[in-house]
């Protein structure tokens, strides 16, 4: 297996301020041929700088199997970890709630698919793409998409060439956080429609990294703009703040084991140091 093993960035990129004014908002996902009438109403959690009148660059965020809420109500650590650096870096961010407006409270190691990364999901990121292109204080041309396991899956199906065919403008440029849904079987011979990171711990037990790797890997071979990040010692949820290495008791992985999640710290600071590189690059480019 080809891979690319990336270091630690010796900085963190985010300040512990946020500088954002933050919003719950409803949008329509792209799903009505899927609900056979009405497309489904979509909620999120809109962040935008408090500096500036914009219009400005703009990133969704695809949520985890758990949700974007936890048990309490309150937005998952990660997604608001994530939200709070990137809207420090000048973008709207919209992090995508897909479960509960369709009454799912969790699909880790359910069977759930009323919320399939690779059938529905994609469709709600497009649902929440066409919202903010329609926002005064958003540029519709510079807007990217950022996902986390269900969501890092949900993330690569709908970077997919063939799906973003006849969406224009598409998002721009995509990352995707040890993604679940992704092998041969699904993406075949991948191509994406705008460049992509894709990053997975090498330790990883729930989302393994060797089919993605296989995918990306010959994607890249084949010329297409995709990154393809294997951090060493790093298993699932790298990138969560400050996470002791945990087993998920009453969920089985691919190896018929307990997924473990937890910190690495030099895989969490490295992912955050690319995904600002790659919005940077791509969506604040002249």
């Amino acid at each position: 297996m080809r891979r690319l093993i990336f270091g630690f960035a010796a900085a963190l990129l985010v300040s512990g301020v946020e500088v954002s004014a933050q919003t719950l908002v409803e949008f329509p996902s792209t799903d009505q041929h899927i609900t056979g009438g009405q497309p489904t109403q979509i909620a999120g959690i809109l962040r935008k700088p408090q500096r500036g009148d914009g219009p400005f660059p703009a990133v969704v965020g695809l949520h985890g199997c758990a949700g974007l809420y936890n048990e309490q109500g309150e937005e998952r650590g990660i997604q608001r970890q994530w939200g709070r650096l990137l809207v420090n870096q000048g973008y709207v961010v919209l992090m995508v709630d897909g479960f509960r407006p369709r009454r799912v409270g969790n699909a880790c190691g359910t069977g759930e698919q009323s919320v399939s990364p690779t059938s529905v999901r994609p469709y709600d990121a497009y649902g929440a793409l066409r919202y903010l292109q329609a926002r005064g204080d958003v540029d519709p041309k510079r807007i990217g998409l950022l996902g986390w396991s269900h969501g890092g899956g949900a993330t690569v199906h709908t970077m997919r060439a063939e799906f973003a065919a006849g969406q224009e403008p598409f998002f721009r440029a995509a990352a995707a956080l040890y993604p679940g849904s992704c092998n041969s079987s699904w993406l075949g011979n991948y191509k994406t429609a705008a460049p992509l990171v894709v990053m997975i711990g090498e330790s990883d037990n729930w989302t393994p990294p060797r089919p993605c790797a296989d995918v990306m890997n010959k994607a890249i071979a084949s010329g297409q703009p995709i990154e393809f990040v294997l951090y060493p010692d790093a298993v699932h949820g790298f990138d969560a703040e400050n996470q002791p290495i945990t087993a998920l008791q009453g969920i089985m992985g691919p190896g018929r084991a307990a997924p473990l999640i937890g910190t690495n710290p030099h895989a969490r600071d490295d992912s955050r140091k690319r995904v600002i590189q790659l919005f940077e690059r791509v969506l604040k480019a002249n």
